[in-house]
């Protein structure tokens, strides 16, 4: 793992059909508000959900650049058949809330707590750049692997942003498999 770079090898190309989630959205202070959001919408959504209906645990940031403070984020469960069950979480009542599909989005991988996000996020924002490419649209986190309520570090992220090409720039970088 090389620290603040980011390869060819690391970046994958895809594109992301349309999903739906169901969570809460807020303006979020900080990582501290973020990681209490986290644990309890499992607390509340996990047992009032049927078997099959959750799939992997998702955070969508709303915001045009990257923040530390005052993030306007969705967090929930992405859905594989409706859920209409009335929760409230955080004083807030659980809804549904949908994705677009994105037809490219640069993906990596990430390990570690929400508050270190950015040793991706920088160098995978120059990276793009580097190849004429812009990020076009809310950025989303799906947690491969949930960390434990006191170990933030054990998360496993993959960080999807939706992307353009910039028509601007003369350097553009072919899409996988192309």
């Amino acid at each position: 793992e090389r620290e603040g770079e980011i390869d060819d090898w690391d970046v994958v190309f895809k594109s992301v059909p349309a999903a739906r989630m169901i969570g809460i959205r807020e303006i979020c202070p900080g990582f501290e508000r973020g990681m209490e959001m986290v644990f309890e919408l499992h607390r509340v959504i996990r047992p009032a959900a049927d078997v099959g209906v959750l799939g992997n645990f998702m955070a969508v940031n709303y915001d045009e650049g990257f923040q530390m403070e005052d993030i306007d984020v969705a967090m929930g469960f992405a859905v594989q058949r409706p859920f209409d069950r009335p929760l409230e979480v955080l004083g807030q009542t659980v809804q549904a809330i949908e994705l677009p599909a994105e037809e490219t989005m640069a993906v990596v991988v990430r390990n570690g707590p929400p508050d270190e996000a950015h040793l991706v996020t920088v160098p995978l924002a120059r990276y793009m750049e580097e190849r004429g490419y812009h990020i076009s649209g809310p950025v989303r986190e799906v947690f491969l692997k949930m960390p434990a309520p006191n170990r933030p570090q054990d998360a496993v992220v993959e960080m999807q942003f939706p992307v353009r090409s910039d028509p601007a720039s003369s350097i553009t970088r072919p899409l996988a498999d192309e």
